[in-house]
């Protein structure tokens, strides 16, 4: 067994409380993770660079990613090397942790493939150690692979098998970033009933268990959906309310989106100025963060306001920085976008030929991304997460309807047995009574016997005296016979 000196000891609780603060507010992560590699606790220490991993991403600190994703491993090594088979398993959950966080490096490096092949590898690693909420989590980010590819009937997929788990596991946050990651594909597709259905599911998770980051986020979607319907008023206090969470957090990737989401329902307003205003806040943090694809929507969106604004030159600029961006990155839904919009725009200006060639574009990448297979199999995953939820709710019904048949059946067995005793315990008084009664008998006709027999016995007795007596009797002459005899004796004298 390790020990700790005191010193390790002071850093060890001084580093769980960083790390659980890390999301409400923005603390000096290099000199947490030096302190973390003098960390004697391996255990302890994998889980802490894992928060702190993430933490650098969230934050838009990418440059030391790979060093402490090393340290990761190195750390999942020394684990998996020891005899007990708790700490093993820490291992595997260490490895399955450090080929996750290579998967969000490579999405975030648009290398959709050899993030894939890294979530492959995480998820091999999550299933040797049993752990079921990692193999959740692994799910919803293979999910966000897919979705960020356009692959939306295998995205979905993904996020049900993610949420089935996470459902049954209990876990809240998983819970609510799956419903709102189902809620965004439906969205993509244009399916806002169903969007909404899930988001506001997502929304009653979000209000009960979740953070300020979680609120935020639930604040962006509810935003946008009042967006849809045009409620601007409610939508301009959701998109507020999560800046100013977001601000708090320091959270600079979801700042980005909200700072968007603002200027988006500015622009749906007719508020162009205010909308240019905040759309160039958010290009600003995403070009800080490298984020490609959001600068992609904020160019197209801002063209968009050149062009309501009638500054067509304008317009054509950012459409055309915002194509070369979707097509780098390989963005078909951008690039389906962008497309109509280009041509749209060139018709209006009298530019046919390039009309014609964009629209053309438009055609061939919507029909990439939208098509009847896609419909269908998006379909089937949601039904086929239905049925099993369905099926679940009825074996749990099922379950409870056994249980309380168990207990019934446990208490008439108790009722029978209790009265089975009762009876045994009647039958057995009643042979045992039963049983004197006929000793008591056996004895009563004994004595009657033997009373019989005295009687008998005496009857004989008397008989003999009596037959003696008349035998006596008849040869003793009798008394009046004696009497005169003696009278004619006297009288002779």
């Amino acid at each position: 067994m390790k020990v700790f000196h005191l010193n390790k000891f002071l850093i060890f609780f001084f580093l769980i409380a960083l790390a659980s603060g890390l999301k409400s507010q923005k603390k000096n992560l290099d000199s947490i993770g030096l302190a973390l590699q003098k960390m004697p606790d391996d255990t302890v220490k994998a889980k802490n660079l894992s928060t702190l991993i993430s933490d650098f991403y969230n934050y838009g600190e990418f440059g030391k990613l790979n060093y402490y994703r090393s340290l990761l491993k190195q750390t999942a090594i020394e684990l998996c090397k020891s005899n007990n088979a708790a700490i093993v398993r820490n291992g595997r959950l260490t490895f399955s942790r450090y080929f996750a966080t290579g998967g969000r490096v490579a999405m975030k490096e648009y290398n959709y493939k050899f993030a894939t092949t890294l979530y492959d590898s995480a998820m091999v690693w999550a299933q040797k150690s049993g752990d079921k909420v990692t193999i959740a989590f692994i799910y919803g980010n293979m999910g966000i692979v897919f979705k960020k590819q356009y692959l939306y009937p295998k995205a979905l997929e993904k996020y049900f098998l993610s949420l089935k788990m996470l459902l049954e596991a209990g876990n809240k946050s998983g819970v609510i970033g799956n419903m709102a990651n189902i809620g965004s594909i439906y969205k993509a597709m244009g399916e806002f009933s169903k969007a909404k259905e899930y988001y506001l599911k997502s929304d009653a998770y979000c209000l009960k268990f979740g953070d300020k980051d979680d609120i935020a986020t639930s604040c962006i979607r509810l935003g946008n959906i009042f967006e849809i319907e045009k409620n601007y008023e409610k939508a301009y206090s959701y998109h507020s309310k999560a800046i100013k969470l977001l601000e708090e957090t320091g959270n600079l990737i979801s700042l980005s989106e909200a700072l968007g989401n603002m200027a988006y329902m500015y622009d749906g307003k007719g508020d162009l100025d205010n909308a240019l205003l905040y759309y160039f806040r958010a290009v600003e943090l995403d070009k800080k963060l490298g984020k490609q694809n959001a600068l992609c929507i904020q160019y197209e969106n801002i063209a968009g306001v050149y062009l309501a604004k009638k500054q067509n030159k304008k317009a054509e600029e950012f459409y055309l920085m915002a194509m070369q961006i979707a097509k780098k990155i390989g963005d078909l839904d951008g690039i389906r976008s962008l497309s109509l919009n280009l041509s749209k725009m060139y018709e209006g200006n009298g530019d046919f030929t390039k009309a014609l060639e964009n629209y053309k574009a438009h055609i061939v990448s919507r029909d990439s991304i939208f098509n009847e297979e896609n419909t269908k199999k998006m379909v089937r995953s949601e039904m086929n997460f239905d049925f099993e939820k369905k099926e679940a709710q009825t074996k749990l019904e099922q379950e409870k309807k056994e249980a309380v048949s168990a207990a019934e059946s446990k208490k008439q067995k108790i009722i029978i047995w209790s009265v089975c005793g009762i009876l045994i315990l009647v039958i057995a008084f009643a042979v045992f009574a039963y049983r004197s009664y006929l000793q008591k008998q056996k004895a009563n006709i004994e004595i009657t016997k033997q009373k019989l027999i005295i009687e008998v016995k005496q009857q004989e007795i008397l008989d003999s005296i009596h037959y003696a007596k008349r035998i006596q009797t008849a040869l003793l002459p009798s008394e009046k016979y004696i009497g005169r005899n003696l009278n004619e004796l006297m009288n002779k004298h």
